[in-house]
């Protein structure tokens, strides 16, 4: 069994696909639409770290706001409650102050 096949195995256990063939053409689609992207936003995606780079030579980095909401509080609330573990559901719950 090669390292790959566990994988297909999980994604047709998951029922989104019937046969092997169908989760490598899906997996090749996918490669092919994300090498696409990088290929037309490539210049752009190196202007902006050139940018930055520069930026952070000079000196001029920013440290991050505390008045910016951290990835979980960005997440719609039907998924902070499907990540949030059992039996505790608050951050407060589970020993953490705001």
């Amino acid at each position: 069994m090669t390292d790959i096949e566990p994988a297909i195995q999980r994604e047709l256990d998951r029922g989104h696909f019937s046969t092997p063939v169908e989760v490598v053409a899906s997996a090749l689609r996918l490669l092919s639409s994300n090498k696409d992207w990088l290929q037309e936003n490539r210049e752009a995606i190196n202007e902006r770290l050139e940018r930055r780079f520069e930026q952070s030579h000079n000196g001029e980095t920013y440290p991050p706001s505390p008045a910016s909401p951290s990835t979980s509080e960005q997440r719609p609330s039907c998924l902070r409650a499907r990540l949030q573990p059992r039996g505790k559901s608050t951050p407060q719950a589970r020993g953490f102050s705001p």
